[in-house]
């Protein structure tokens, strides 16, 4: 049985595709970290999502030269064809943890045992939060290494984060 063949394509990200991305670096107090000329949206014909990468102004014109490809750069995350909303990648994640030390971007800080706990995909509650965020934020461990992404929550009296995607979830998916 031969695969189907599926076209992705290269090209530059639409308006729409950049507000999404910037409305979700807003969120998180990022502010205009990446300079919108140089994301590109690999776009896969009858896939429900477009992958932004942010690639070097060096490679940037060669990338869209070659029309279709698998990826490139920085894979920033994924807008949503249907609702456009944006679903930041672990790589962005990576990128932007040095950011938590000076407190510039929304991050939360977990325990050890939080940290496991976050990686199995399991909600994380106060005893193991070292540092707690209302709302998305970058989830770091002690030694501010991303985790991922999650939520701040208030369950009752007690604050909690649920994971959006965690590093775990490359072993417990498939990547």
């Amino acid at each position: 049985m031969q695969a189907k063949k599926v076209r992705v394509t290269a090209r530059p990200a639409s308006r729409e595709e950049l507000e999404s991305l910037e409305g979700f670096l807003r969120l998180i107090g990022a502010g205009s970290v990446f300079r919108g000329d140089l994301i590109i949206a690999l776009d896969v014909e009858e896939g429900d999502y477009v992958e932004l990468f942010y690639i070097e102004s060096r490679l940037h014109r060669l990338v869209l030269s070659l029309g279709a490809m698998y990826s490139g750069g920085l894979n920033l995350g994924l807008v949503d064809k249907n609702n456009g909303g944006f679903k930041p990648s672990l790589h962005l994640a990576r990128e932007l943890a040095p950011l938590c030390h000076g407190g510039v971007i929304k991050c939360s800080v977990l325990s050890p045992r939080g940290e496991a706990l976050f990686l199995y995909g399991k909600t994380v509650y106060e005893n193991n939060i070292v540092k707690w965020v209302k709302g998305v934020s970058l989830i770091v461990g002690v030694d501010y290494e991303p985790l991922g992404w999650g939520l701040g929550d208030e369950v009752g009296d007690e604050r909690v984060i649920k994971p959006i995607r965690d590093l775990g979830w490359y072993l417990r998916k498939g990547g």
